[in-house]
């Protein structure tokens, strides 16, 4: 049975794609609603709302979608890194750790590659413990 430990950078990596996901959708729900006060607020003549209280709005919504927009692009850098030292790996080890980010559990890689689900555990554990060296190396920097 595999642990957590045992798929923490590639589960990672799964997870910071699902969040940078959901960010996107966040800020894109966000900047439509600031879109929505800046007509509100600005139609000549017969204004739906006051122009103060629409610029409000749009301060309210711009307080909250500048930090997203950092977390969106530190996420996003983080995700880069992760990329790259996938992307280092080679042969069985960069099948084993793309099968893994596609959701497959080490028994199903096991039996798509043709190897024992033993050998695969090892070469998880060998390529988590890489992975995972390096983030912590790169952190410290």
């Amino acid at each position: 049975m595999t642990t957590a430990t045992e798929l923490l950078p590639l589960r990672m990596y799964h997870d910071l794609c699902g969040e940078i996901d959901c960010l996107y959708l966040r800020i894109h729900q966000l900047e439509i609603e600031r879109k929505y006060y800046w007509k509100m607020g600005t139609r000549a003549f017969k204004a739906p709302m006051p122009f103060d209280r629409a610029l409000e709005y749009i301060y309210e919504i711009d307080a909250v979608l500048n930090p997203l927009y950092k977390v969106l692009e530190d996420k996003e850098y983080v995700k880069k890194r992760l990329e790259n030292k996938i992307g280092e790996l080679e042969g069985v080890d960069y099948k084993v750790a793309i099968m893994q980010i596609q959701g497959k559990s080490l028994v199903e890689i096991a039996d798509e590659l043709g190897y024992s689900y033993v050998w695969v555990k090892k070469i998880n554990a060998k390529i988590s413990n890489r992975l995972y060296k390096k983030a912590v190396k790169d952190a410290n920097r």
